[in-house]
Parts: structure tokens; C-alpha cells; sequence
């Protein structure tokens, strides 16, 4: 049986991570749609269609499938991921979980679609592309939370 302090801290953490999710879901599905579209329509206008970015994926998952990666695309296909910190691939297995900007929108329109309970993202002033993206699909369920953050974008001369 817990003690009493155990409980008070349980409360605590509870309470402000219940309250912290609320505070952040302050959009509703109509402005994340508009959000989304206005971005997505901003990168297409960029038409980068070779390009590197620094992503990692934030989850519950293994600690290799959330490591710092750079991701090369081209032609709106993920041709590569390299490991940062080792400049080595990321294993196959994994390969999967990082995603080019395309389907990152893709991801946060699904979320929009699914009814996700919150979405949070920030949006590269000047390409659209999303640099930070947390989602929440549920509030009562953990650990189904997914997020990816975009640290770079290196786009090809010449494309």
C-alpha cells in the first residue's frame, strides 16, 4: 500500500500533467486544419524536392528508434538515415519511423482525422515544413503519444 507521501506525489503529477495537456490543446480540429493546410501549402510552394533534414522522434519506443538521425529526400522519398552521433544507417528496422516533411504533414493530418484529443505544432516560418509536432491521441491512454522534431533542413543547390 502506498504512503501517504507516495500518494501526494502521484496527485501532484497527475494533476499538473493533466492540467498541462489541457493548457496546450487550446486549438480545435478546425484550426489545426487550417494550420496544416496554410504550411503544407507553403512548403509545396518552396518545391524542395532534394533535401536533408536532422529529425529525431520523440515516444515509448526503444532508444534506437528515437535517436537523432539525418534524413535525405528525394523526390518526396526518404533515400537515406544516418545515425548522427555514430554517422553509421539506422538499422532497417527502424528505418521506417523517420519521416520526410510530405509525410510528417501526413501524420498530423491523420491526427486531425483520427480525432487525435491534442496536437501541438510549430511551423517553419518560412517553409511550412513542421519543426516540433507532438501528438496525443487519447488523453486517458499512455504512452501512445508520439512527437518528431526537426532540427535542420538543408535543402540541394541546383534542384
Amino acid at each position: 500500500m502506498p504512503t501517504l507521501g507516495r500518494r501526494l506525489i502521484f496527485a501532484f503529477l497527475f494533476a499538473t500533467s493533466t492540467f498541462g495537456l489541457i493548457a496546450c490543446s487550446d486549438l480545435g480540429p478546425a484550426e489545426w486544419q487550417a494550420e496544416l493546410d496554410a504550411n503544407r501549402a507553403r512548403w509545396d510552394v518552396a518545391a524542395l524536392t532534394h533535401y536533408y533534414i536532422q529529425e529525431g522522434r520523440i515516444c515509448e519506443c526503444l532508444p534506437e528508434a528515437v535517436r537523432l538521425a539525418t534524413v535525405e529526400v528525394q523526390d518526396g522519398a526518404v533515400v537515406s538515415v544516418i545515425d548522427v552521433e555514430t554517422q553509421e544507417p539506422v538499422s532497417p528496422e527502424f528505418r521506417d519511423g523517420y519521416l520526410s516533411v510530405d509525410q510528417l504533414f501526413d501524420v498530423i493530418q491523420d491526427a486531425i482525422d483520427s480525432g487525435a484529443h491534442s496536437i501541438r505544432v510549430e511551423y517553419h516560418v518560412e517553409y511550412g515544413y513542421p519543426f516540433d509536432l507532438f501528438i496525443d491521441y487519447e488523453l486517458a491512454v499512455a504512452d501512445e503519444e508520439v512527437g518528431y522534431e526537426v532540427t535542420q533542413l538543408t535543402f540541394v543547390e541546383g534542384q
